[in-house]
Order: structure tokens, then sequence, then C-alpha cells
């Protein structure tokens, strides 16, 4: 398998930044007070989580919007994986003065 890294990384400049999975569903206060902190290993206590500003179903709607990103960095390990098993080639013209 051969890869055109060169292809690749203007193809990545070229990509709109955007969030990995739309969050308008989810609750910014979830989202923001509760997940992020979580997902950066910070400590999120209970008697810190103002329950007034949620709903149950605002968990599970926090719940899928976790469960795709999980899906999304999976196959981004993948695809990372797959570009670290290739194995490099010589390029067969002079790159270099």
């Amino acid at each position: 398998m051969k890869m055109d890294l060169e292809q690749l990384c203007k193809l990545l400049a070229q990509a709109k930044e955007k969030d990995a999975d739309p969050m308008e569903d989810c609750n910014t206060y979830l989202l923001e007070r509760v997940l992020r902190p979580l997902m950066r290993s910070e400590t999120v206590l209970l008697k810190d989580v103002d329950f007034g500003q949620f709903d149950i179903e605002d968990i599970g709607q926090l719940v899928e919007y976790y469960e795709s990103l999980e899906v999304q960095g999976g196959k981004l390990s993948q695809l990372a994986g797959a570009l670290a098993n290739i194995a490099p080639t010589a390029c067969k013209s002079r790159r270099f003065c």
C-alpha cells in the first residue's frame, strides 16, 4: 500500500474545522461542566453539579454524543495504525540541493 503524504497533508489543510459530531442536541451545561472535565480526567463532584440545569432526557443525548466521539476516536486510531504500518519508500527524485 502506498500513501501520498504530501497530498494527505494538503487535504487535511483544506478541511474545514468543525466539531467531530454535531452537539446541538446536547445540554451545554452537561457538556461544559460535566463531560469535558471528565474527559480531561478532572474531578467532578456530585455536590458541585447543578441538577436544575438539565433534564433526564439530556443525559441520554449526552451519552449518544460521547458514544459517537468514541466511535470516531476508534476510526481515527485505525487510520493512524494503517499509516504507521505503511513501509517507507525512497523518493525517486532529488528533494534537496
